[in-house]
């Protein structure tokens, strides 16, 4: 087994690095595939908050942490704006990278990360996890050789504030509609006249056109009462549905159903994992995302999505909302 990379962390102390990738860092250091060296934290209780958390060291400032530890790759995980800088930061020194999404709080920000992951020529993924999603996977692997005529899409969330618009979480619906079938060659949408408290829009549907020949439907809601992600792909007389909940979350509305002639002839629920699979870090493909970063580095290919493909899904979800919604920015 080579030898355990040596893991540091920007942005450890946040909600949602601590239920979600951390659980999955520790899973590799229990396999021997990781350590922990250190993470940062400019106060001093998020610096014994990180020590608690099994980090060998803390520190105070990200860059003279990289400095020190020389880390075999960096996780980043914070709000969009300052996590862009801090990403520039961590491949000016040369160190491989797997950050959270979006790679920029806006398309420049996106661009010019691009560049300089480019001209560093390091390894660096964004946390896409749909595209390490087993459902999801196992879609992919089903339509191989197959003429898809049609996808459907919808994501809803019972939201009351405004993180989960299209270019917040729904950003990963686009993302995942690319991972399945490819580039949309085209499109056309209509966005609600409902706005939310701060005056943007909460629904819009999208027709599709992709360049494989498909045809297909985006629709978000973030003001829906309820919260679920659902695909579905038409095949001839072959259907194959997938259903998520919200991430975070495992429970019966994870589910893959494949039908075709009017039967039920492969179905993958909650019910069918063992016991330790039951569970959002396995079902959301957070796991399995950050093993296949290690296992890049391991082998020494490039991880997918790069900074430049999850570039590609804000071009378009730009794209799309500017379409509907002239006035609103790619942002959170």
């Amino acid at each position: 087994m080579p030898a355990a990379l040596r893991c540091c962390v920007i942005g450890a102390t946040g909600e949602w690095y601590r239920q979600v990738h951390h659980p999955s860092l520790e899973r590799l250091v229990r396999a021997g595939r990781v350590t922990l060296a250190a993470a940062s934290s400019r106060s001093e209780s998020g610096r014994e908050l990180v020590r608690s958390m099994g980090f060998a060291r803390s520190c105070a400032d990200a860059g003279e942490m990289l400095d020190r530890e020389r880390p075999d790759y960096a996780v980043l995980c914070m709000a969009p704006r300052p996590m862009a800088e801090l990403a520039g930061l961590v491949l000016e020194r040369r160190v491989p990278l797997f950050m959270e999404k979006p790679a920029g709080h806006d398309l420049a920000a996106g661009r010019a990360l691009a560049a300089v992951a480019e001209r560093a020529g390091m390894s660096c993924m964004v946390a896409y996890n749909r595209r390490h999603c087993p459902l999801l996977v196992r879609a992919k692997e089903l339509l191989a050789g197959r003429a898809v005529s049609q996808a459907v899409c919808e994501f809803l969330r019972n939201d009351v504030s405004a993180p989960a618009r299209m270019l917040g979480s729904a950003l990963h619906s686009v993302d995942a509609l690319r991972f399945l079938l490819g580039e949309v060659a085209e499109f056309r949408g209509l966005g609600s006249a409902a706005r939310y408290f701060d005056g943007k829009m909460v629904a819009a549907s999208f027709c599709l056109g992709f360049a494989g020949g498909a045809a297909g439907s985006f629709t978000f809601n973030v003001r829906a009462g309820r919260s679920h992600e659902r695909y579905r792909l038409f095949a001839g007389n072959w259907t194959v549905s997938v259903s998520l909940p919200p991430p975070g979350r495992f429970d019966d509305a994870w589910r893959l159903e494949v039908e075709e002639g009017g039967r039920v002839v492969e179905s993958l629920s909650a019910a069918d994992l063992p016991e330790e699979r039951r569970c959002a870090g396995y079902a959301h493909g957070f796991w399995r995302e950050h093993e296949h970063f290690v296992e890049c580095l391991e082998r020494s290919v490039r991880p997918e999505p790069g900074i430049a493909e999850g570039l590609a899904s804000m071009e378009l979800a730009q794209a799309m909302l500017e379409a509907v919604a002239p006035a609103e920015q790619l942002a959170r």
